[in-house]
């Protein structure tokens, strides 16, 4: 599904000045390069499901569509373009970006390139508005994003045994009131240190 017609760009061209503010690029990259690279990853995996009607499936009529693809896909595709982006300059007299690596290997419209790189978001760096790791939970037995020892970025964690009481087997009495039991619950809470 496409959004209205100039939309993504309205909000673009308000956000962009905003994140190169410290860059000084905005005015050549809003020349040269269209600000519609996600928009753009999302059209080019979208795709066409069909489905038959018809007396005992038979396909008498075809009804097709267009389907915007999972949110998990973009994701994926969009994390194989980072992981593949390429640090640029750029050279004010000639107006044109290159690579900062000097190889030999052409940018092209679809390459993901970037001024700067992204801050350790594992330290504290209130100028920048980066909490750190400090106190955030994670999930020892955890295998996925949310284990431990990537969320702590590998400073360790701390364990409390957490004693918590919850109201539990809730019953409506006949007019007006619910009782309720309290039931305890004891858990281990895994922090960064």
């Amino acid at each position: 599904m496409k959004p209205p017609h100039g939309s993504a760009d309205k909000i673009l061209l308000v956000l962009v000045p905003l994140l190169c503010k410290r860059c000084q690029l905005f005015p050549f990259l809003l020349s040269s390069i269209k600000f519609n690279f996600c928009p753009q990853i999302v059209q080019s995996l979208v795709s066409n499901e069909c489905r038959c009607h018809g007396v005992s499936g038979s396909c008498t009529i075809k009804t097709c569509w267009k389907t915007v693809p999972n949110f998990a896909k973009v994701g994926d595709h969009l994390k194989a373009k980072y992981k593949k982006a390429v640090q640029v300059v750029y050279n004010r007299k000639k107006r044109r970006i290159r690579r900062k690596e000097q190889k030999r290997v052409k940018i092209t419209k679809d390459t993901l390139v970037y001024i700067d790189r992204s801050p350790n978001y594992c330290n504290p760096n209130p100028a920048l508005g980066i909490l750190g790791t400090f106190g955030r939970v994670c999930n020892k037995t955890s295998t996925g994003s949310d284990r431990c020892d990537l969320l702590c970025c590998g400073a360790g964690y701390n364990t409390q045994v957490v004693r918590e009481v919850k109201r539990c087997q809730c019953k409506f009495v006949w007019c007006c009131y619910v009782t309720c039991k309290e039931c305890p619950r004891i858990y281990d809470l895994h922090t960064c240190k």
